[in-house]
């Protein structure tokens, strides 16, 4: 039941990081200057976007393994 929670936790931060993330890159305008600033911010947060997608996919395969034994 421990390590149920533990999984739960990652899940819950990881997925607000995730939101965060996408809700800053779809908060640029349109403009040239927003349109630059969104292609360096989504550089950089596209590969975390990736590795916390993939990692919450895990997470939740782990979780659902933990019910199913229990």
């Amino acid at each position: 039941a421990e390590h149920l929670r533990e999984i739960d936790e990652k899940l819950k931060l990881m997925q607000t990081e995730e939101g965060t993330i996408q809700n800053l890159l779809n908060g640029l305008g349109a403009s040239t200057m927003e349109a630059k600033k969104r292609e360096l911010l989504e550089k950089k947060y596209n590969a975390r976007l990736a590795k916390l997608s993939n990692d919450i996919s895990e997470l939740r395969r782990q979780k659902e393994g933990q019910v199913a034994a229990a």
